[in-house]
């Protein structure tokens, strides 16, 4: 309802727009040194494709940074309808530092939602591109393949990392209760 879909979908679509004119670009680019000639108009179609990638970067990045306060916003206006409906027993019994510790969690979970989130979720366009532009034209489909793998491999590296940190805030949080 907050429309952080549409955000989202805002900030992808725009990043394809960014590489689909990067790769335009690079094309005019490489069309005119493989003829060996230089005409002024596709140097000028070159220039004009890059310097419009400015103005798109700059859409992606605040689009990114909208989606990030979108999400902190969201999060923070359940965690605090959460802390209203608190049984005013529950928080006795938990404690002081068990509250602390959700707090300290929260600011944490934001913090990291303004920063690399956005930029881990427009990355997903540019690995999908990659493994394409290898499958279809450089590498081939071994290539392509391999690459995947290696992607693969990261989001295991990446969520067995998650797994280890879950743990670790567990026993942190559980430390400062005590």
């Amino acid at each position: 309802h907050a429309g952080v879909l549409r955000r989202l979908g805002a900030m992808l679509g725009t990043q394809l727009v960014l590489y689909g004119l990067a790769g335009l670009a690079w094309a005019i680019l490489g069309r005119s040194a493989l003829q060996g000639t230089l005409d002024r108009a596709w140097l000028l179609g070159w220039a004009l494709a890059l310097v419009t990638t400015i103005p798109l970067q700059l859409l992606v990045a605040w689009n990114g940074g909208r989606l990030a306060l979108d999400v902190g916003t969201l999060f923070k206006q359940r965690l605090l309808v959460g802390a209203i409906r608190l049984d005013p027993e529950t928080v006795r019994h938990e404690g002081a530092g068990a509250m602390l510790g959700r707090v300290i969690e929260s600011s944490a979970v934001e913090a990291n939602a303004l920063t690399g989130a956005t930029t881990s979720i427009a990355a997903v366009p540019e690995l999908a591109l990659a493994a394409g532009t290898l499958a279809l034209g450089v590498g081939g489909p071994l290539q392509a393949a391999v690459y995947v793998g290696w992607v693969l491999f990261g989001v295991a590296v990446a969520a067995r990392y998650s797994a280890v940190r879950r743990r670790w805030t567990v026993g942190r949080v559980a430390m400062t209760n005590d």
